[in-house]
């Protein structure tokens, strides 16, 4: 499964909930509803109990008190998760008429890998397949064939929808806590206003977002298709206030440079240059560690610590081979992230 190199988030922005929007880019949040509140009553359909179930049961009364427990867990497992929506295209005009009140709302594009690096760490994003049957009734026998792994049965009911959705593109992060995700400011990386919006709700916007590391564009109509102009420049980096304290001290935080000068092959700048770079992010808060890993001896890590808008402090292990190139964390022998620096 590819990941997509963007993720959309399509929101509505009427007079009544303005604020309440304006409150979540501010304190840079997404709110996680519960699975019951999907727009397609037929994807909130997970049944469980199948035939074979049945007849067990009316073979072995005995054992109903089991299986409706067993029932019961995987229901409340259901109704107690909670999910984040996502596309992979900002230009789906269906999807601005029906989630950003209908061209008058907007549309926020993220850093996959900046965003699952908030409060989304632990939580996996999946891409939504789309099918013109449900997948059949979750079973007893079903979950004790998969019990090592029945996480993923019940995901691949939560992650299915008709395919008469299908050009949505959906991808889901699914949670375990209905509620507040506060994710990085630099994982916002741009914001679409709808080419309806009113000029009050775009200041509104462009006020909330001012002094932070994103565009705003405003939309248009061209024809059949929608354009966009920049409306607000990003600031960069450096000059956003801080969330975190941000303090890369070399003498400190490179003690170990005589190991890690031998290890590179590119000079020790580059990896100064890379540490001042992630050290002007708006919620860097310092250095953990960085060094040579022992178990991956062929990479070289940065561990750094960020603090979010609601002060939780997280971690963020970066892994750079001899060359400062990043490489995949779930992939350390050489599998790119992607382009040098990205986060």
């Amino acid at each position: 499964m590819t990941k997509p190199q963007s993720l959309y988030r399509y929101r509505p922005c009427d007079d009544g909930i303005l604020e309440r929007e304006v409150e979540a880019l501010e304190q840079s949040y997404l709110f996680a509803p519960p699975f019951s509140a999907m727009n397609d009553p037929m994807e909130a359909f997970l049944e469980v109990g199948d035939e074979v179930d049945q007849l067990f049961i009316q073979l072995a009364p005995q054992a109903a008190d089991a299986l409706n427990h067993f029932y019961g867990v995987v229901t409340r497992f259901v109704e107690k998760t909670a999910l984040i929506s996502f596309s992979q295209n900002h230009e789906a005009l269906p999807l601005w008429a029906y989630y950003a009140s209908n061209f008058a709302g907007f549309c926020l594009e993220f850093d996959p890998l900046a965003l699952h690096y908030g409060a989304l760490q632990g939580d996996q994003l999946h891409q939504v397949t789309y099918a013109e049957r449900a997948l059949p009734a979750l079973s007893m026998q079903e979950m004790f064939r998969s019990r090592e792994q029945v996480g993923p049965v019940v995901t691949s009911r939560l992650t299915r929808k008709r395919h008469e959705w299908a050009h949505e593109q959906e991808w889901r992060y699914i949670t375990g806590v209905v509620g507040p995700k506060h994710y990085l400011d630099s994982a916002l990386t741009r914001v679409f206003l709808g080419p309806r919006m009113a000029p009050a709700h775009a200041k509104r916007i462009c006020a909330a977002l001012k002094g932070r590391p994103v565009d705003i564009l405003q939309g248009t109509i061209s024809g059949y298709h929608l354009r966009f102009d920049l409306l607000q420049a990003a600031t960069p980096p450096k000059q956003c206030p801080r969330v975190g304290i941000g303090r890369f001290r070399p003498d400190v935080d490179l003690f170990s440079n005589a190991e890690l000068a031998a290890f590179l092959k590119v000079p020790f700048e580059e990896l100064v240059h890379e540490c001042e770079r992630l050290d002007a992010d708006p919620n860097m808060d310092g250095f953990a560690d960085i060094g040579i890993s022992a178990e991956h001896p062929d990479c070289l890590f940065i561990w750094t610590r960020y603090a979010l808008r609601n002060n939780r402090p997280i971690h963020w292990r970066r892994w750079y081979d001899s060359r400062m190139r990043q490489v995949d964390a779930e992939d350390r022998h050489g599998q790119r992230t992607g382009k040098h620096g990205t986060h």
